[in-house]
């Protein structure tokens, strides 16, 4: 990702996906879009997921990546919406450790909204329990899931995470409990 760099990182991968999709055309501008989709795509933990070096958790990774590929190669986003849906724990909540966060069920559901409808008409129970979820926790302190020198929380990008979350499960069909 930048000169020297040992590793690259997933995330950063997705947001230069993301940037060629949006500015105008230039020379190579399709090479590079396949060599970042190839990267992303052989960078996948058991090719339904993704971690990064940046952030403590896989559902960070998976949600940016989602955002990227959903437009140009959708095809490696299905495996990923399996794992969203599987991991998903009884209390509503996404989380790597110990317990579900109200951080990685923001980025789960932000993921998960970018699932073809057909998915998505599978998942009103599961993204009504999140949004519960989200309702219940989203005063809770931010756990420190960020990577620098060492973990830390950004506060208002977590926040701002979980209401995005929280305005997409509300305008959401798919999210309404059946009652």
């Amino acid at each position: 990702t930048f000169p020297l760099e040992r590793d690259a990182s997933v995330s950063a991968n997705a947001h230069v996906l993301e940037v060629l999709q949006v500015v105008p055309p230039f020379p190579r501008q399709h090479l590079i879009q396949q060599k970042v989709i190839k990267y992303l795509r052989d960078a996948r933990v058991d090719g339904d997921h993704w971690v990064d070096k940046w952030h403590g958790s896989p559902f960070y990774a998976t949600a940016h990546a989602v955002f990227a590929l959903t437009a140009s190669a959708p095809d490696l986003c299905r495996p990923a919406f399996t794992w969203l849906k599987n991991s998903q724990r009884e209390d509503g909540s996404w989380g790597w450790f110990g317990k579900g966060t109200p951080e990685e069920t923001a980025y789960a559901v932000q993921a998960l909204m970018n699932a073809p409808a057909e998915t998505l008409a599978a998942m009103t129970e599961p993204l009504a329990r999140a949004a519960a979820y989200l309702n219940e926790t989203e005063a809770e302190p931010v756990i420190p899931l960020w990577v620098g020198k060492t973990l830390y929380g950004p506060t208002q990008v977590v926040r701002s995470a979980v209401l995005s979350a929280q305005i997409l499960l509300a305008r959401s069909e798919h999210a309404r409990s059946a009652d």
